[in-house]
């Protein structure tokens, strides 16, 4: 179980996504809880925050369409290197 306790140029990054004022403050404002499940090679994150709770499912390095907390689906895939999951949208 993980708490964020910061992020740095996340407006700028809810910005260049799209996400408007309103949403783009009140995600500024969460700290989420994420929980994070390993079975085989599937992952599992559990995230719930102030707006809404997610769970994503996936695989390393495998892209998939994930709705993200603003409502928009993107395409996404995940990678891990040396214990710091990278994540790549599309």
């Amino acid at each position: 179980k993980y708490t964020l306790e910061s992020s740095e140029n996340f407006d700028q990054f809810l910005t260049e996504l799209g996400v408007g004022f309103i949403i783009r403050n009140l995600a500024k404002t969460s700290k989420p809880e994420i929980v994070i499940e390993i079975k085989d090679d599937t992952y599992t994150i559990h995230t719930v925050a102030l707006l809404k709770t997610s769970v994503i499912e996936f695989k390393l390095g495998q892209e998939f369409e994930e709705a993200r907390m603003d409502g928009k689906t993107v395409k996404v895939s995940f990678l891990l290197f040396h214990l710091t999951f990278f994540l790549f949208l599309r």
